[in-house]
């Protein structure tokens, strides 16, 4: 069987074609105005016939970006007459609460283009106001004059009952069957407004651009001869058809990263280290997240951009502008400053010599030694040691440093950035960062892992077998997923567990027949269980897994569970047996499909260096060894400092850490002072 995972990065296209148990990796620039291209180009170097791929999965941050970078459709946004101004109105929070200067981004949808109606929902879910059609009609007339091509429809109360956002979007796409139309209940069917208004102003502006995106790739992908379903990876840490994704496209705001956090997990397992954090250092951002006992972390709500929030279900990972392309600069007040703006593939860093003159972390890599200083990607791409050295010292010039001197501050000022990120995704929530495994993947993660792990005293680093291409790879390791959720405001002790099971079963009803549609098997079909719980009095609820069915042990245990949730969360929990309350209920419907065998390596003997390079090593430059890793074999160690090379990525052994070679073909590395 032929499988192919494409995961599309804001700098580097990364492909992976599984056959008959062999793999095989490519890695081609991005094309940030047409993404598709770099697909087919890369697929075109691999030899690949696109009609003999029996498997397609697919990670993209086309989603993500439009928001980012505001290249989203023209939005408006009808709501209930009084609300026009929910959008701007937020949290009634600020992103910088000491600067008084601070201006928050611009809503996606302009007050011009927020239009308000009559209409009606009570608290209850009983329509006291039918919704004025022709008035709908009229608003909307008049934001397509105004050149708005998508929009958001979002009416108070519409979680309880969506009779009326039903109406008004089935009338407008009769009328106006040239432009998109979202309803908020069918995107997050959960109370508070801000919230649910916000996730359908997302997908709304989101939407149009992954559905032409999504549409254009599948028809391409048939004139080839392709004749399964394209699979995509959303932000759940599933797989769904483009199909399933284009009905709700704020499911795929984190479609890339996801993918490398379930790789992160089968990485972890191979080597039976199933508590991990991982950073995922890429071309332009680091994404860190957090695995325990095998399981991603998940959360329900994310913010795109301040202001912008959505309500999905997906894997908790942050993102931080820390990459191979992140520019340094020095500030204003003459410190040091790493991004968050990126080179990007073009024109790149400038040891790539594709036109880049500023000084990046990968131009710092090549001044200190720690890539080759001739070529990369086995030799398929050339380094321009001469051109780092430059742009660095330049930088190093005007402040009277040296080019090692400040290659060696972007390193450590980088280090430092993804450390704080780790923290406050370990130590914030309860999780002590020392009692982790580092998984590093990503072109650079490996590259600098030793440095991060030394920083937070964490004793052991895993670098998969394609660092690369890690969250390719996870395209191909995930099952089919779809969640979905409801309010269901009742105190545990003023229900019972028939009530609540009663509330789940349309959710489980329609999670079967998304699978079905798919063509999942009954056999194949799993529904996890988990709902969001307060203690009576909190303002905020937190969400806990519940298993697989819902009974009355399920019922009763719901204020232990909660307990234990908050004492991880927050190191405390109430005393004694306080009353709970259910706020939302949420069903994750997957669809378990075949996984490749990724198979180990065989043993072999201690390999001889390929050759020596000079690393700086803190205060000096160090001759030290370097291996090509496919020479190291199973149960192969050495002592740093030493530099494995491979196609996708540098991995960097500092002094007084130990490599070896696991069976799986992860390198484990641990400090020697742990070992």
């Amino acid at each position: 069987m032929r499988r192919v995972g494409v995961d599309i990065g804001g700098t580097n296209t990364d492909i992976v074609l599984i056959e008959d148990g062999a793999i095989t990796l490519h890695k081609v620039p991005s094309n940030n105005s047409e993404p598709s291209e770099a697909v087919y180009r890369g697929l075109g170097e691999m030899g690949t016939s696109v009609s003999e791929v029996e498997l397609f999965a697919h990670g993209t941050t086309v989603a993500t970006n439009a928001v980012v970078q505001r290249r989203g459709a023209r939005t408006g946004l009808i709501t209930t007459q009084g609300f026009r101004d929910v959008l701007q109105i937020r949290r009634t929070t600020r992103g910088e609460l000491y600067d008084f200067q601070w201006d928050p981004p611009a809503e996606l949808v302009q007050r011009r283009w927020r239009r308000e109606i009559v209409e009606r929902t009570t608290a209850r879910g009983v329509v006291s106001v039918e919704p004025d059609l022709e008035q709908a009609v009229a608003e909307t007339q008049r934001l397509k004059d105004e050149g708005v091509t998508s929009v958001a429809i979002a009416f108070i109360n519409s979680y309880r009952n969506p009779a009326n956002e039903q109406k008004v979007k089935a009338h407008l796409q009769e009328r106006f069957p040239e432009m998109s139309f979202y309803a908020s209940a069918e995107l997050l069917p959960e109370w508070r407004e801000f919230e649910r208004t916000s996730t359908a102003v997302v997908g709304a502006y989101v939407g149009p651009v992954l559905t032409d995106y999504l549409h254009r790739m599948v028809a391409s992908l048939q004139s080839e001869g392709f004749s399964s379903d394209l699979l995509v990876m959303q932000s759940n840490g599933g797989l769904g058809t483009a199909d399933s994704v284009v009905e709700n496209p704020v499911a795929s705001l984190m479609s890339g990263p996801a993918a490398g956090v379930i790789a992160q997990a089968e990485v972890g397992r191979s080597v039976g280290i199933p508590d991990l954090v991982g950073i995922d250092v890429g071309g332009t951002t680091t994404d860190i997240s957090v695995t325990l006992d095998g399981v991603p972390q998940m959360r329900s709500e994310f913010e795109v951009e301040f202001g912008s929030v959505v309500g999905v279900s997906m894997i908790d990972i942050d993102s931080i502008p820390a990459g191979g392309g992140t520019v340094a600069w020095m500030g204003p007040e003459g410190l040091l400053r790493s991004g968050p703006r990126s080179a990007g593939a073009y024109p790149g860093p400038a040891c790539f010599g594709r036109g880049g003159t500023e000084p990046t972390l990968s131009d710092a890599y090549v001044v200190l030694g720690r890539l080759n200083r001739e070529s990369l990607l086995g030799g398929a791409m050339p380094v321009y040691a001469d051109a780092a050295q430059q742009v660095i010292g330049e930088l190093g010039d005007s402040v009277g440093l040296g080019a090692e001197r400040m290659a060696a501050g972007i390193v450590e000022l980088t280090v430092a950035n993804i450390a704080a990120a780790v923290r406050r995704k370990t130590i914030e929530k309860g999780v002590n960062p020392r009692e982790l495994g580092l998984v590093a993947y990503g072109g650079g993660g490996p590259t600098l892992a030793c440095d991060v792990a030394e920083e937070l005293e964490i004793p052991c680093v895993v670098v998969p077998r394609y660092p690369g291409l890690t969250s390719a790879l996870g395209l191909l390791l995930t099952d089919i997923r779809h969640d979905f959720v409801v309010t269901h405001l009742e105190r545990s002790d003023e229900t019972s567990a028939d009530a609540v099971r009663d509330a789940y079963a349309p959710l489980r009803a329609e999670g079967d027949s998304h699978l079905a549609r798919e063509g999942v098997p009954e056999e194949r079909r799993v529904f996890a269980l988990s709902a969001d719980l307060r203690f009576v009095g909190q303002t905020h609820e937190l969400t806990v897994e519940l298993g697989e069915v819902y009974d009355d042990a399920v019922h009763a245990r719901l204020g232990e569970l909660l307990a234990e949730s908050h004492l991880a969360a927050f190191g405390h929990a109430p005393k004694g047996n306080p009353p709970v309350e259910i706020v939302n209920l949420r069903l994750a419907a997957i669809g378990q499909v075949d996984k490749p065998e990724l198979g180990g390596i065989e043993e072999g003997t201690q390999p001889e260096p390929i050759g020596h390079r000079t690393l700086w090593t803190g205060s000096a430059f160090q001759e030290v060894p370097v291996y090509a890793r496919t020479s190291l074999g199973a149960g192969t160690t050495m002592s740093g400092p030493v530099i494995v090379e491979q196609d996708d990525t540098t991995t960097v052994v500092l002094e007084n850490w130990t490599l070896e070679m696991h069976a799986s073909g992860n390198l484990v590395l641990r400090r020697s002072s742990q070992s």
